[in-house]
């Protein structure tokens, strides 16, 4: 079977002792793809992966550990991450996603540190960036072009530490992992594509059907694509009407037609008889 890309039960966070997790702004919404991605991941987490990093070694970490050196090392660390869209609702997907598509993971990179930041800076943050290549579209919002071939994105990296990269994952989502086949809530961000969010990448069973594990996704969109088929899928997401007011701003990037769409409605309650 493929590994679907959540952890097993006995790395899931409920029953870590106590469980290590930070608040980052890494690879969601805007930083996905984008020129200055790296920097901004970096800069993030720095004083998150400076706590952990310590916390392991007073052995806070309670995961399945490597025993073949005399340090031990977590399997995976997970973090919280700031998404730079909404995606809690179908309604959300429809307003901000470009594409749905059914991508594989065909290979992965180390990113190279962004010029002017050192690896003190860093905190042991090493940036991925993956290949996606589109095998399927299911779903594409009016007007836009559908991908096609391989697309580039910037994800989940690792935490280096003493010569060992432990993966990154963030708290609650798929990472993507080289090999395994995922349905994504495409965004064309301004440097690139990327996710709508990290929560939002669906795991393809070997069945052909979306296969998460719902103790783990708690997105509540995600979850209802459970168990589906692709034809399932595109039949829920193409009946799904999107946000009035974020279609109005249709013409705009994913980004500016959230933040005109969040300034309007504020607007409105200060005017409740303002006409969309």
């Amino acid at each position: 079977p493929l590994n679907r890309g959540y952890p097993p039960a006995s790395l899931r966070p409920q029953t870590r002792s106590p469980a290590i997790v930070w608040h980052s702004s890494c690879v969601s919404g805007s930083v996905c793809g984008s020129k200055n991605a790296n920097r901004m991941i970096f800069s993030k987490i720095f004083l998150a992966v400076s706590t952990v990093l310590v916390a392991s070694l007073f052995g806070l970490f309670a995961l399945s550990c490597s025993s073949d050196s005399n340090e031990s090392f977590p399997e995976i660390v997970y973090g919280m991450d700031d998404d730079a869209l909404p995606s809690s609702s179908l309604a959300d997907w429809v307003s901000y996603a470009s594409h749905l598509s059914v991508v594989t993971v065909v290979n992965e990179v180390e990113l190279p540190l962004p010029e002017g930041l050192s690896e003190e800076e860093a905190g042991g943050y090493v940036g991925r960036s993956v290949d996606l290549r589109i095998d399927e579209t299911l779903w594409s919002s009016p007007g836009t072009d559908v991908p096609t071939g391989t697309i580039s994105a910037v994800v989940n990296g690792w935490i280096r530490k003493n010569g060992v990269s432990i993966p990154y994952g963030s708290l609650g989502a798929h990472r993507l992992e080289v090999g395994n086949t995922y349905i994504i809530p495409l965004v064309e961000y301004e440097g690139g594509w990327g996710w709508l969010s990290a929560s939002t990448v669906l795991p393809v069973g070997t069945d052909w059907r979306v296969d998460i594990d719902l103790e783990w996704i708690t997105n509540p969109a995600s979850q209802l694509f459970h168990g589906k088929s692709f034809s399932e899928v595109t039949r829920t997401l193409g009946s799904t009407t999107p946000d009035p007011v974020a279609a109005s701003f249709a013409h705009l990037p994913a980004i500016e037609r959230y933040s005109e769409t969040v300034r309007f409605e504020k607007l409105r309650e200060t005017v409740p008889d303002l006409v969309e």
